[in-house]
């Protein structure tokens, strides 16, 4: 069982003996499928979703795909999905009483909710670490900055920060 030589991600304690979940011969990433004439080589991977014995957070164990710091979400949403972040946003600016407060969109892809956010006046930045989706998203006038966090004691520039927002993760 792969989860007994792993240790949680976040308290590195021992997982529970017995699988959370295992799905067996899934796609080994959500990019780059086999094409049909490769397919009978397919293997596939078993995923394995375990829950740590001492912090309770349940976890998939394996091994990261090669890509997973460039996240890769849709450049863009419907309309309905737009007005939903906007009204969203707007809620959580005012009960948090936001208003030309700073707030990080940790994640910020191409900048499709931080761009909703730097209209509520807001001191809004994001932090990416694509290079591709930080070029796009400083063409679009957004304060983004290049980063991955990755360590207990990760520094961030401009912080403090008043609140933050992370999507799709």
């Amino acid at each position: 069982m792969l989860a007994n030589k792993k240790k949680c991600r976040i308290c590195k304690g021992d997982f529970i003996k017995k699988n959370f979940l295992e799905y067996k011969s899934m796609p080994s990433s959500a990019q780059n499928f086999p094409k049909l004439k490769n397919l009978k080589n397919e293997k596939g991977i078993n995923l394995l979703v375990c829950q740590c014995s001492k912090c309770g957070i349940v976890q998939v164990v394996n091994k990261p795909v090669g890509y997973y710091k460039e996240v890769i979400r849709s450049s863009a949403f419907s309309k309905e999905m737009k007005d939903y972040r906007k009204n969203q946003f707007k809620k959580f600016i005012n009960k948090y009483k936001l208003k030309k407060k700073k707030i990080i969109e940790i994640g910020s892809g191409y900048g499709e909710y931080l761009s909703l956010l730097d209209k509520e006046n807001l001191k809004s930045f994001g932090i990416e670490f694509s290079n591709s989706a930080i070029k796009a998203s400083r063409k679009k006038k957004l304060n983004v900055m290049k980063g991955y966090i990755n360590k207990v004691n990760y520094k961030l520039n401009h912080s403090p920060f008043d609140a933050f927002f992370i999507f799709s993760f």
